[in-house]
C-alpha cells in the first residue's frame, strides 16, 4: 500500500501544478479579449488552443445572458478552485493514509 499512496500523493501533486498554470492560461484569455489582442497571434493561438474547447462546453450549460457577459471563465475558475481546494486535499489524505 506504501507505493499506492506515494503514487496518489505525487498525481494529486501534478494535477494540482497543471491546474494552476491553466489557471494562469484562463487569466491571460480573460486580459487578451479585454484588449482585443490579435486572435492570429502564435501565443493568442495558443491560448485559444487551451480555453476556447472547455468555454464552449461550459457555455453550452449556461443559460443565455441579455447583458453580453461571458461566464464560461468565471465557471471554469470556480470548477478549478473546487478541484484544487475540495478534491485534491481529501485524495492526499487518503493517500498518507495508505502509508
Amino acid at each position: 500500500m506504501y507505493v499506492i499512496g506515494n503514487i496518489l500523493i505525487a498525481a494529486s501533486y501534478i494535477l494540482d501544478s497543471l491546474l494552476f498554470a491553466y489557471t494562469i492560461v484562463v487569466f491571460a484569455s480573460i486580459i487578451a479579449s479585454w484588449l482585443h489582442a490579435n486572435p492570429t497571434a502564435p501565443l493568442m493561438r495558443i491560448i485559444n488552443q487551451l480555453t476556447l474547447p472547455v468555454y464552449y462546453k461550459i457555455r453550452k450549460r449556461l443559460p443565455e445572458t441579455a447583458s453580453g457577459i461571458d461566464f464560461a471563465p468565471l465557471v471554469l475558475l470556480i470548477g478549478i478552485m473546487l478541484i484544487q481546494k475540495g478534491i485534491l486535499p481529501s485524495i492526499i489524505t487518503f493517500a498518507a493514509s495508505l502509508k
